[in-house]
């Protein structure tokens, strides 16, 4: 299965993963009544942002930053290992027997 299909089934439900997180922090808050005088394309794409609703928006907002920071500590985490691993693989072959890394060869 190609994984632009994964993006296409998972729009609906971050679609509404962001309106519930979203009415969970600001409550039922109605959309704005703002009009964007303008017609350039940054006016008619804040129009259809500002339609979404300010739940939305908070909601997309927090899960973003959620994702990003649970990716950001992950692959950190997998580095330090990595990288540990990499000195416990130079140790050995410089013949050193004790040298504090948790790997045995």
């Amino acid at each position: 299965m190609p994984p632009w299909y994964f993006f296409k089934l998972a729009v609906p439900f971050f679609f509404t993963l962001n309106i519930l997180t979203g009415n969970a922090i600001l409550g039922d808050v109605p959309g704005p009544d703002i009009t964007i005088a303008g017609d350039n394309m940054l006016c008619a794409y804040l129009s259809k942002m500002l339609s979404l609703g300010y739940p939305f928006l908070v909601g997309s907002l927090v899960n973003g930053i959620a994702v990003w920071l649970a990716v950001y500590f992950l692959l950190c985490f997998l580095l330090e290992k990595k990288a540990a691993a990499q000195e416990c693989i130079k140790c050995a072959r410089a013949g050193y027997k004790n040298s504090g890394c948790i790997i045995s060869f």
